[in-house]
């Protein structure tokens, strides 16, 4: 938590150091920018670029809270995020690259006795083939970014998965047959999500009804597991709230259920 607090805490500092540059639109507003294909300003740059990164932030709050539904399994969903990672990534770093490109630009035209139609085409080529590598760096890096970051809450909840599921064995050889059920139903919870997560989908619902019926489209599970896992969910719900106490065969057929699902699920 404390790392994600801190990497927001520096993407909420470059935006508002950004925006902050607004300040000082007049004097950016006589600063010449030639890139070869256009000419602009740097507080047209500057405009360009708070207005990217408005869009950026809500190419990722849309998935973000659909993410959150039983719509998450939606393929435009995982296309919304990546791109929005894509478009902070190239944003973020496009001052570093247009300074490359007016540095190489000017370069050319004070240490070279090019002809006029000659230079425009060393500019435009220094400016596409900057641009280029800044939107393959921005892929790689978006790409990787969140590949690392599915990869580590699955490992996550496969961890926890492990950890739940000895622990409801254990409550089991103790005689502790509803909360062992209790631990049961918490780990076939998170099974269901680190499956859904090995599918690449941001799902994001605390709702258990949402993370079965996404299960259910993806065909992670079959309908015929559906009413076994209700079963289990009702006397989840029985135990928590209404303190019922269950019997060692009822204890003994969810864990056997879950255990049978974990096994089916990955070998599948």
């Amino acid at each position: 938590m404390n790392s994600l607090k801190d990497r927001w805490e520096i993407i909420v500092g470059y935006v508002a150091l950004i925006v902050s540059l607004s300040a000082f639109k007049d004097e950016l507003r006589a600063l010449p920018l030639n890139l070869g294909f256009y000419h602009t300003t740097c507080a047209d740059f500057l405009f360009t670029l708070i207005l990217g990164f408005l869009a950026a932030l809500h190419f990722y709050l849309i998935p973000f809270f659909l993410s959150s539904t039983r719509f998450a399994n939606l393929t435009v969903l995982r296309w919304l995020e990546q791109f929005a990672y894509f478009a902070f990534v190239m944003l973020a770093t496009s001052p570093v690259v247009l300074a490359l490109i007016v540095g190489a630009n000017s370069a050319i035209e004070y240490l070279l006795s090019l002809p006029p139609n000659t230079q425009s085409f060393a500019y435009k080529a220094i400016t596409a083939g900057f641009t280029s590598l800044l939107s393959f760096f921005s892929g790689f890096l978006a790409a990787r970014y969140r590949r690392q970051k599915y990869s580590a809450e699955r490992q996550n909840l496969e961890n926890q998965e492990i950890h739940d599921l000895e622990s409801s064995q254990k409550l089991f050889d103790d005689s502790y047959y509803s909360q062992s059920i209790l631990e049961a139903f918490k780990v076939l919870e998170l099974h269901l999500r680190r499956l859904i997560n090995e599918k690449d989908v941001p799902f994001r619902s605390t709702k258990f009804q949402d993370l079965l019926d996404v299960a259910l489209k993806l065909k992670l599970i079959h309908h015929s597991d559906q009413k076994r896992i209700d079963d289990i969910r009702q006397m989840r719900n029985s135990a928590a709230h209404l303190n019922v106490a269950f019997t060692k065969e009822q204890a003994a057929q969810a864990i056997s259920f879950v255990r049978e699902l974990i096994i089916r699920t990955q070998t599948s």
